[in-house]
């Protein structure tokens, strides 16, 4: 897909052959601080993610001149590496490239952000989201976050600060859905993705 400034996405992608992505704590955290230090360095903007064992999730948007293809290469790449000489693993980790849809309106932005960070509950990993620690759900769920020099953070509360008042809102936004009909049939459109 051509991505297209100051427009917003939602990226995914999966282990090849529907394999582990992530098979310990250490390459969950490696691809966490990566995404976000990659982020700041390319300049785009990440404003969700969710890492599982066999798949990641990101709401991203291309800012002016910036390039999330770029972004995706270079994360995913080093990533690769990592993960074939700390596991002695040669090849591909990822099912091809990765796939992404357009986000073309605000029903959309909320939906997607919710079902990326439902998605460990959705699993079965966790009972609530904000207990899996491999998304960026406690920082949405966050009263007051800790801004001070951290220009992803400041831009994501920004971002949040769009579509709830604060953080508790946000927390019911989500917890109203986990039982709701419609959710799941939004939740049936995602995972024809995944």
């Amino acid at each position: 897909m051509k991505y297209a400034d100051e427009n917003l996405y939602h990226i995914y992608n999966r282990g090849a052959h529907k394999a582990k992505l992530f098979w310990c704590k250490r390459h969950f955290e490696f691809c966490r601080d990566l995404l976000i230090r990659n982020a700041e360095k390319h300049g785009v903007s990440l404003f969700a993610y969710c890492l599982m064992p066999n798949h990641y999730h990101l709401l991203m948007r291309q800012e002016h001149g910036t390039s999330l293809s770029g972004f995706l290469k270079a994360t995913f790449i080093v990533y690769t590496q990592f993960v074939n000489t700390r596991e002695g693993h040669s090849g591909t980790v990822f099912q091809g490239r990765a796939q992404s849809r357009h986000i073309d309106s605000d029903d959309y932005v909320i939906i997607a952000t919710r079902y990326i960070h439902l998605n460990p509950v959705l699993s079965h990993l966790v009972h609530k989201p904000e207990e899996w620690e491999y998304s960026d759900c406690k920082e949405w769920f966050a009263s007051n976050p800790s801004l001070e020099q951290n220009p992803i953070r400041k831009k994501k509360f920004e971002f949040r600060q769009q579509y709830f008042s604060s953080g508790l809102e946000y927390q019911h936004f989500i917890a109203e859905h986990l039982n709701n009909r419609e959710f799941q049939q939004c939740i049936e459109l995602f995972e024809g993705d995944s």
